[in-house]
């Protein structure tokens, strides 16, 4: 229903895995965050705490790549509309439905889990005020009719960094004959700032598979609050294959 196109290039995609007890512990901080400005957030998602860790780990690693100087950039995190919209498609339902929720980050000060997970929110919520599919399908043509505007969303979001949960699809449970798949991975990333979230195989977390520029992923590698959360990294680099 959407679609984007992110720049190819010499970027590198690393596995890192976040156990949901390190996410419980990721939720419990920014709570006590959240609290000490006054604006507690509640009932915080894994994806939410998540997105928020990353860009935080992100955009500080490029800056440090960029000389210590802070470049405007922004968050887009698409969402499945099936059960979005005040009248829910089936969840079999076929094909890409999908909005994209995209707002910037123009100062480190918004990098705070209140701006990040609050805008988020505001997005999502904007979106699920749409009625129906009709309705959905007018603002998506609107854009992609409008040369000009759907020019400036694509400058835009290039600089974006790409978020996306595949978590909740039953990647674990396809079959295609030979048993179900050990391991499930996207291959061949390569693509510019792409951050995907999808289950880990034995269900007790999430594995995000971050695709960044190589000398940003020499220093987020390395971050020691992204660490004190994940398990464990996987290299891997430009891969080709995946199950």
């Amino acid at each position: 229903m959407s679609s984007l196109h992110r720049s190819h290039g010499d970027y590198v995609t690393r596995s890192f895995v976040f156990p949901n007890s390190k996410i419980d512990d990721l939720k419990a901080k920014i709570t006590s965050m959240t609290m000490e400005t006054g604006e507690h957030i509640m009932n915080l998602t894994r994806v939410e705490a998540l997105t928020w860790l990353i860009h935080k780990c992100a955009v500080a690693a490029a800056c440090k790549t960029n000389s210590g100087i802070f470049k405007p950039t922004g968050v887009g995190h698409s969402m499945n509309m099936r059960d979005k919209l005040v009248e829910p498609l089936p969840e079999t339902s076929v094909g890409n439905f999908y909005l994209l929720m995209e707002f910037p980050t123009m100062s480190e000060s918004e990098l705070t889990p209140n701006k990040i997970i609050g805008e988020l929110r505001k997005r999502k919520k904007e979106f699920q005020s749409i009625r129906n599919t009709e309705t959905a399908l007018d603002i998506v043509e609107e854009m992609c009719s409008d040369h000009n505007a759907r020019l400036e969303i694509s400058k835009r979001l290039d600089d974006y960094y790409i978020y996306t949960a595949i978590h909740r699809f039953p990647t674990y449970g396809i079959n295609f004959g030979w048993g179900k798949p050990i391991k499930v991975t996207i291959g061949g990333v390569n693509l510019k700032n792409v951050i995907i979230m999808m289950d880990t195989p034995n269900g007790d977390g999430i594995e995000a598979l971050l695709s960044l520029g190589k000398q940003d992923m020499k220093i987020i590698q390395n971050d020691p609050e992204l660490l004190a959360f994940s398990k464990e990294c996987n290299a891997r680099i430009n891969v080709t294959n995946a199950i």
